[in-house]
């Protein structure tokens, strides 16, 4: 049985508003509380797997709005999880604020 880690926060640094636009100029940037040492492996909503500890999407649409997860280890294998919802809001939708 893998031992748990402490609470685990997800959170973006350029997502002011809880969304974010497709064909945004700048990347999805998410990333946790846990040290950037420990292992890490991000799920996104594409099927995409990343193992950076800060994670960068670019490319977004619509499509990849859903629930990105992220699993951390450290090195005594204690592991733990987190997850965000993402929203990538169509362009239309910039176009009619």
């Amino acid at each position: 049985m893998l031992k748990e880690l402490t609470a685990l926060s997800i959170f973006s640094i350029n997502l002011p508003n809880g969304f974010i636009f497709e064909n945004s100029f700048l990347p999805l940037i998410l990333q946790t509380n846990a040290d950037l040492n420990f292992d890490f492996i991000w799920m996104e909503p594409n099927g995409f797997i990343s193992t950076d500890a800060i994670d960068k999407v670019s490319s977004l649409d619509p499509n990849m709005s859903d629930l990105n997860s992220v699993q951390v280890a450290d090195s005594d294998g204690c592991v733990s999880t987190g997850e965000t919802n993402i929203l990538v809001r169509s362009a239309v939708d910039a176009e009619c604020t």
